[in-house]
């Protein structure tokens, strides 16, 4: 798997930090992977082939405002996938504002950032619910009309990438 971090000539150094940080975090999580970093007018071939050929970049002008876009997009969501009772119930916890206090470690949950769908697994969470972890994750994605290209990320307890950490509201 190649990940393609891919920087406008007018990026901030803020924003090809940023950029990395988060193509490594996707890198570490996928055994083999590796990051191509290519700025704008210096791309690799393979990098504008996968996306059907080379076309205009929108100036960040046209493309608008980030926080604004942020502030519009998808609403985070929490959900909790728990046998608790004895049967496999998936229960809403959240929706907008997503904390860490809100994951319990006898569970599994399923955390829709806006930009990545994580499976958060418990420490203490049971065989069944660490095994369908996954599964459910995807199955929410298509459920929920969520682009298919979202990554979808299982992360346990104690082992959070920065990637979900910097997903939570403090």
């Amino acid at each position: 798997m190649t990940i393609f971090q891919w920087n406008g000539s007018k990026s901030s150094v803020q924003e090809r930090n940023k950029g990395g940080e988060v193509a490594r975090g996707i890198r570490d999580e996928r055994p083999g992977a590796k990051v191509v970093v290519s700025d704008e007018g210096h791309e690799e071939t393979q990098f504008w082939e996968l996306l059907g050929g080379s076309g205009p970049v929108a100036s960040a002008e046209e493309g608008g405002d980030d926080f604004e876009a942020e502030q519009s997009g998808t609403a985070k969501v929490l959900i909790k996938l728990s046998d608790a009772s004895g049967t496999l119930q998936i229960t809403d916890v959240a929706k907008g504002k997503v904390t860490k206090n809100l994951f319990q470690t006898q569970d599994v949950f399923i955390f829709d950032s806006g930009y990545e769908i994580f499976a958060w697994v418990g420490k203490g969470a049971s065989k069944q619910e660490s095994t369908k972890a996954i599964a459910y994750a995807q199955d929410y994605l298509t459920k929920a009309g969520r682009p298919p290209y979202l990554p979808v990320t299982r992360v346990f307890e104690g082992g959070e990438n920065e990637s979900f950490n910097a997903a939570l509201d403090k």
